[in-house]
């Protein structure tokens, strides 16, 4: 097992992109692959700005898998490109995320979720991104089903996905459990991520006024809320990250279940606050992942901003 302090984003980003956006990225273009669509049936609906998918760039992603589908309940399909494993994987048969192999070039390399981002013009996206003081990690690459993807960092380094889908983008609504329910950035300059947020997706930015947190930001499109911002604590050595937020009907008992499954407890499961208990554990490669469970059914993800509290 891999061990994570815990402290509330230690370091791990620094570490992790340094190395797994280059293996699994950094090849020549790739033949055709099974990726599979964002819809199972053709849609129109696009929802720029929403988040849609996220991969995990792991050393074991058999072992991964496994823990994943034992946490959550979702559904592993294999496929083999450019001679590396991916595993899809399914919840209530809605494909949401990927399990991807990647040659460790340090055994100390821990696992990693990258979150991704509707667009609705990856060029036009990664154009604004580097005008804004971003960087393109991966350049956008077309795939039969899924449609075009990339990969950027922010100003600080934080590693995003984005997808412009060939099948329209999923429609919002409420999340089930083993859904993606909310994504939070961890951010030394919360005022700056949101700009730059803003600026390249869109975004309309504003304070949480709910939470007692200074600096806690909400990133929203029309009346929906996307992700939350806020400040980074002051860890030394402390890297800015995205934070994938997983629903879930027990939080004590999903936690519970992950430490015999080989995870560990990074945060405990915090009080319930504003119809919400959060917490963060790691899995056994070492990848961070939050947990929700949401009280009276408030979800912040189909609320309108300003009135709903994030998951935090």
């Amino acid at each position: 097992m891999r061990h994570v302090t815990p402290h509330r984003l230690a370091a791990l980003v620094a570490a992790l992109s340094a190395f797994a956006l280059p293996v699994v990225y950094g090849q020549a273009p790739s033949e055709a692959t099974d990726l599979p669509a964002l819809n199972q049936q053709m849609s129109t609906n696009h929802l720029p700005g929403k988040f849609v998918w996220a991969d995990l760039f792991t050393h074991d992603p058999a072992g991964e898998a496994k823990f994943y589908s034992a946490l959550f309940g979702w559904t592993p399909r294999s496929i083999q490109r450019n001679g590396r494993t991916h595993i899809i994987m399914s919840n209530g048969g809605q494909p949401i995320a990927s399990i991807v192999e990647r040659k460790a070039s340090s055994s100390n390399n821990l696992a990693n979720w990258i979150p991704f981002i509707a667009v609705s013009d990856t060029a036009a996206a990664l154009a604004a991104a580097n005008e804004a003081g971003g960087k393109t990690l991966a350049p956008a690459r077309d795939f039969p089903r899924l449609g075009q993807r990339a990969i950027i960092g922010d100003p600080e380094g934080t590693p995003i996905g984005l997808i412009q889908s060939s099948s329209g983008d999923p429609a919002d609504y409420p999340s089930k459990d083993g859904d993606w329910a909310w994504f939070e950035l961890y951010s030394k300059n919360p005022k700056a991520a949101g700009d730059f947020y803003g600026r390249v997706f869109h975004y309309d930015v504003s304070a949480d006024s709910r939470l007692q947190k200074e600096g806690h930001l909400v990133l929203a499109t029309g009346q929906s809320r996307r992700a939350g911002i806020q400040s980074l604590d002051n860890t030394p050595g402390a890297q800015s990250d995205w934070v994938a937020v997983v629903q879930v009907a027990d939080i004590d008992a999903t936690i519970a279940h992950a430490s015999t499954l080989g995870g560990q407890i990074v945060f405990q499961p915090s009080r319930p606050e504003l119809a919400s208990r959060f917490a963060i554990i790691s899995d056994p490669d070492g990848g961070i992942i939050g947990l929700v469970q949401f009280v009276d059914d408030v979800n912040p993800a189909t609320a309108a901003p300003g009135t709903t509290p994030n998951p935090q």
